[in-house]
């Protein structure tokens, strides 16, 4: 006969709490619930960290490539000008300064030790040049921002630019420009501008570089008909240096720059993109007159063939902001470029990507 439980003893029963070993367990479980949830989120942000790292790393190299590029490809561009000394310099160029037209194209090679760019053979000052890398010059008119003439322009006259409303490009005092036939061209700069675009190029002056000669194609002609093109005159200077020249660690902050021709015709040096370590250039030199590199060599190797440089071959090696722990990679990665292998730094823990281009000269030297 089953017997029933009294009230008092059904309360008692029903009020009863967990034990000291449940609540242990409890506790156990729980913190291996939550260990396991900040495993997960640590190692979701570290792959998002390392994505991240990746994707800029990716991103700036694609602008650096793209910079270079875009400027390399018009070395030597004079519009239809298909003969290079038949280019005349107006400007009071010292040898081998962005003004020098002499050459489209230069280098500097840093891993030889060289001091000077070459072809031109001048000694390379206040761009800081990171030791051991590379640079590159190259000097030509910009199709972009242009001007058709709209009337005939004697030597001395100023010449005449399309008028802006029409979709020509408005050009100021001060610019360098290049006037344009098929024949000839003049690089000069900028002493004056009016309202219908006409551009006074007055020799002397006190602009920077200011102009040797104010008349232009009188030694190559009577001045310039309606079918010649006014340009912009563009000259840059890409290298590699430490973003604080003060700074003399060796794992200092590094970007890529370039030295320009600013609008104002005076030079002006800023940054490009960060985190490129260092730059190798190799120029194709086409030995055979096919239009097609018979080899690479470096700007110290080129010699006398500048002209005959067709292609460039450039490296970059770019690498992230942030370091990392040294279960990362190994201290003593090297990297190939071009050649010239590239060995990390002991104490600097960064994620590097290599990129190699190679670039096609549109215009002859």
């Amino acid at each position: 006969m089953r017997r029933a439980l009294l009230p008092s003893a059904m309360h008692v029963a029903r009020n009863a709490g967990f034990t000291l070993i449940e609540l242990m367990v409890s506790m156990v479980i729980g913190l291996f619930i939550a260990g396991g949830l900040i495993a997960i989120v640590v190692t979701s942000t570290s792959a998002y960290n390392v994505q991240l790292d990746h994707a800029r790393v990716n991103e700036n190299a694609r602008f650096a490539v793209e910079f270079l590029s875009r400027d390399v490809r018009m070395a030597g561009y004079y519009g239809c000008l298909d003969n290079p000394a038949n280019v005349i310099n107006n400007l009071n160029a010292g040898a081998g300064t962005l003004y020098d037209i002499a050459d489209a194209i230069e280098g500097f090679e840093g891993n030889a030790g060289e001091t000077a760019w070459q072809p031109s053979g001048t000694a390379v000052s206040g761009l800081n040049i990171l030791a051991g890398t590379d640079a590159i010059t190259v000097r030509f008119a910009n199709p972009t921002e242009s001007a058709r003439l709209d009337n005939e322009s004697s030597p001395d006259s100023p010449i005449p630019g399309g008028d802006p409303a029409n979709g020509h490009y408005e050009f100021s005092a001060g610019q360098v420009a290049v006037v344009s036939d098929c024949d000839k061209a003049d690089v000069f700069q900028i002493t004056g501008t009016d309202d219908d675009n006409n551009l006074a190029h007055a020799g002397g002056g006190s602009g920077t570089p200011g102009n040797s000669s104010g008349s232009l194609g009188g030694g190559l002609g009577d001045g310039y008909d309606t079918f010649a093109t006014v340009m912009t005159y563009n000259a840059v200077r890409y290298f590699v240096r430490r973003k604080d020249t003060s700074d003399t660690d060796a794992n200092a902050p590094v970007a890529l720059y370039r030295e320009y021709i600013s609008g104002s015709g005076a030079t002006t040096v800023e940054e490009v993109i960060e985190g490129v370590e260092n730059m190798q250039v190799l120029y194709g030199v086409d030995t055979d007159a096919d239009g097609v590199a018979n080899s690479y060599q470096t700007a110290a190797n080129v010699g006398g063939q500048w002209r005959n440089v067709v292609s460039v071959q450039v490296a970059l090696l770019v690498r992230s902001n942030d370091e990392y722990g040294l279960d990362f990679e190994s201290s003593a990665a090297t990297h190939d470029l071009l050649g010239q292998t590239i060995t990390d730094a002991d104490d600097l823990r960064v994620r590097r990507r290599k990129y190699t281009t190679t670039i096609a000269l549109r215009n002859g030297q």
